[in-house]
């Protein structure tokens, strides 16, 4: 099958239908805009309308439409029944309308809508082969809900690109097949939009293989019994890693602090360039085209059009309420959720908002410093969760009737060696190859081989290249129907076809009235005075460590469990899932704010966590302590990332923690209570502890926070993408010292050798010197306390006896 040849584009000033663009071309690219143009003081919508500018420019007026989200769903809102139908009897004896309807529906609708912008005197000369379309929110919270129906229609048109596979052919339609569409969401805005449309873009998949999975089979699920909450979270990784579509982020807002670690086109003009020379070039086959807008740069390696990042997604779940929640680049709680609320506030006034996100947060910090007080919190770090069946010893298992486990579903992005350009693996993207990968989101050779016969040579005319075979691994457009195949074997095997899906109470349901931490569970007290590497030896434990620590404990309460469950006494609290939360350690610190980061950058460029790798599968963790004086003379450390080396910060890493308020305090205190340099801590007033999660104020803990899939940011390769270094005094700081010694042959003995080095022998004696120092502190305050009570006891005394005389 050869492609035909790039046609001319409609004439400027025309409206043309779905069906007239499709003609033109076999393979098309939908570029889905999505973006906020009030974002950073209107900077959104000047980025909106260059980008309109630009497709329109490059593509032709045609193909490039703009619309309201509320026009948007308006037009989407018809179709609801339709998808749910339609997706739902993807099943091999149904024969449902091509998903290229509603997508041509939506197409056709949003045509009315659309102000043709000036055409520039060059027409495009490939107008079939990218279709834009523009939806500019107008309402708050319709960013959610537009990528909540991208999702949908995205994976149902995706599911039509493979409807041969789901009818039962013997050879089912490859990527490259007639009339296959790929989509491409791209965001603009600052974190507050691209967090919205992250969990739009999750819950509409989530849904949507919920409904799938439910009427695959044609039959009932079985009656089962509840699913653990490791295998419900799971699921869901393994579902977003691999049916998400990709995304480009352009900002626009007043911070946009995700932006700085590089995961982005800096520009309208390098989302055009990626999409121009990197996807239509790689998956649609064709050379870039030059109407105008961004002159193609020939001189470049074509290696280096597009680079894919898959990027962890947080998850958080609120144990109380079990309301889930996804976020991309932090969520944090103390006084971050003071400074959120005052931000929302100081936005609202022109004035101050012209100061930038840099002022402007810095201000609102400085604000809430003086009118808050560090308060105390529980963090208790978790163990990763138990990974899925693996589906490639599935049909086997699924016959012995037995189960197996495979790795957690971290990456998308498979490691292809890219010889004739196009989308590329980074180096950061490598250093993570090593682990292993979900078989859903494995690549072969046969699923991205090109199936169409080379084009005879013709003089006046050279052949298109062939497709990139890096691009068309990557996850977002891959043949959806062999991965969701994977799936539903994966919840066959396991009985628990029809329960993809969250419960409607949550994954942690099980906890939702439990007390916390669970009476007998093991809680540590540190204070200001505790040294770091005590705090870090308790919440940056390895997970081999800390499945130690919890079956020694689990081993101690074994008969204070045997004794209350004979007496009828156990509560539900004591236990979570597989997560035995009373074998545990709760560790209680006095907090100004801790952070739970996959980027690093927060408020307007503060670098909150300077550790953080968004492409590690890790959360990496930061709480510090302010006061008033040493906030404002180390101020500037906030911005360096040199703050993780304060006495009152502990940056540490992990997979899962639970945070949680400390009540207030009781008359006694409980045998399972350690206290380490106990003085000067304080116990809770009882107040919620809000969370927040890219800058929106969400839910008061308890809270479970995780990472649950991963997303495909798709960037120039020629992008710098900014990772963190390990912390300080971190096991990861270790590992990478001995690697580094490893790799430049230097011989390292254990630890304690590493210890020994100068420079950490100077830090552990200034540790100890300020541990001493706050400590004498603390006990001339103690001091003079009891001896101010005493004369003011002594004065009431003496003035009561001067009224008896």
């Amino acid at each position: 099958m050869v492609l035909p040849s790039c046609s001319p584009g409609p004439s400027p000033g025309t409206t043309a239908t779905s069906a007239e663009v499709a003609a033109s071309s076999s393979q098309q690219l939908h570029v889905w805009v999505v973006g906020n143009p009030t974002s950073g003081g209107n900077r959104g919508g000047a980025v909106l309308d260059r980008l309109v500018r630009l497709f329109a420019s490059t593509y032709g007026v045609a193909a490039v439409h703009t619309t309201s989200s509320r026009k948007f769903l308006g037009c989407l809102a018809p179709m609801q029944e339709q998808l749910l139908l339609s997706t739902a009897a993807a099943s091999p004896a149904a024969h449902t309308p091509a998903a290229a309807s509603a997508v041509s529906a939506v197409w056709d609708a949003t045509a009315a809508h659309t102000t043709a912008p000036p055409s520039s005197s060059s027409t495009a000369a490939c107008a079939g082969d990218v279709q834009t379309l523009v939806i500019r929110t107008d309402q708050v919270g319709h960013t959610a809900a537009v990528a909540h129906g991208l999702s949908r229609l995205i994976l149902r048109s995706r599911l039509d690109n493979d409807r041969h596979r789901w009818r039962g052919s013997r050879t089912p339609a490859g990527p490259l097949s007639a009339h296959h569409h790929h989509h491409v969401v791209l965001i603009v805005g600052g974190d507050g939009t691209l967090s919205e449309a992250t969990n739009g873009l999750c819950e509409g998949t989530l849904d949507s293989f919920a409904q799938l999975a439910q009427s695959g089979g044609g039959r009932a699920a079985p009656a089962t019994p509840r699913r653990s909450s490791h295998d419900v979270v799971e699921r869901e990784a393994a579902v977003l890693s691999h049916l998400l579509p990709a995304v480009l982020y352009v900002p626009g807002g007043t911070g946009s602090d995700f932006a700085k670690l590089g995961l982005c086109c800096r520009t309208a003009d390098d989302a055009l360039r990626v999409v121009r020379d990197g996807l239509v070039h790689d998956l649609i086959g064709r050379r870039a085209c030059d109407g105008g807008g961004v002159a193609p740069s020939p001189s470049e390696p074509r290696r280096t059009a597009v680079a894919a990042h898959a990027v962890d997604v947080g998850r958080l779940e609120f144990l109380r309420t079990g309301t889930r929640h996804f976020f991309i680049n932090e969520c944090s709680t103390g006084m971050s959720c003071d400074v959120v609320r005052r931000g929302e506030r100081f936005k609202r006034s022109r004035w101050i908002a012209m100061l930038g996100g840099l002022l402007l947060f810095a201000a609102s910090a400085l604000i809430s410093l003086f009118l808050m007080k560090p308060t105390p919190l529980y963090i208790c770090k978790l163990p990763p969760r138990r990974a899925l069946p693996t589906t490639t010893t599935t049909a086997a298992a699924a016959a012995a009737g037995t189960t197996t486990r495979l790795p957690t579903a971290t990456k998308t992005c498979e490691d292809v060696d890219d010889t004739d350009g196009g989308a590329t693996e980074t180096d950061a993207s490598e250093d993570h190859a090593g682990r292993k990968h979900h078989p859903l989101g494995g690549s072969r050779d046969e699923d991205i081989t090109d199936p169409r016969a080379p084009s005879p040579p013709s003089p006046p005319r050279t052949p298109p290249p062939p497709p990139s075979r890096a691009t068309l691994s990557l996850a977002p457009f891959r043949s959806v129907g062999e991965q969701l195949d994977h799936l539903r074997t994966l919840l066959r095997c396991c009985d628990e076809e029809a329960a993809s899906s969250v419960d409607e109470d949550g994954a942690y349901e099980l906890h939702s009235r439990a007390p916390l931490p669970p009476p007998h569970a093991r809680r540590v007290v540190c204070s200001l005075d505790t040294p770091p590497h005590q705090v870090l030896q308790l919440l940056d434990i390895s997970p081999g460590e800390l499945q130690r620590h919890r079956s020694q404990q689990q081993q101690q309460q074994q008969p204070l469990h045997n004794g209350r469950r004979s007496a009828g006494d156990l509560r539900g609290g004591d236990t979570l899932g597989v997560d035995d939360l009373a074998a545990l350690t709760w560790v209680q610190l006095p907090s100004s704010m801790v952070a739970f980061a996959n980027g690093r950058w927060y408020g307007g460029g503060m670098l909150v966590a300077p550790h953080a790798d968004p492409m590690d599968g890790m959360l990496s963790c930061t709480n510090w302590v302010a006061t008033i004086l040493p906030f404002i003379s180390g101020v500037i450390s906030l911005y360096t990332g040199h703050h993780v080396r304060w006495r009152s910060t502990s940056a540490f890493d992990g997979h899962r923690f639970l945070i949680t308020s400390v009540p207030p305090p009781s008359s006694t205190l409980s045998d399972d209570e350690d206290h380490i340099d106990s003085s000067g801590s304080g116990c809770g007033d009882g107040a919620p502890l809000y969370v927040e999660a890219d800058g929106e104020v969400i839910e008061p803990a308890p809270a479970i926070v995780e990472l649950a899939g991963t997303l495909t940011f798709l960037v120039p390769g020629t992008a710098e993408v900014h990772l963190g270094r390990p912390a300080p005094g971190t096991a990861r700081e270790g590992e990478a010292h001995h690697a580094a010694a490893a790799a430049a042959g230097v011989f390292v003995a254990s630890d304690t050798v590493y210890a020994s080095l100068p420079h950490h022998r100077l830090r552990r004696l200034r540790n100890g010197l300020a541990g001493l120092l706050g400590r004498s502190t603390g006990y001339v305050q103690r001091w003079g306390g009891k001896r101010g009570r005493r004369r003011s006891q002594g004065s009431t005394h003496a003035t009561a006896a001067d009224v008896c005389v």
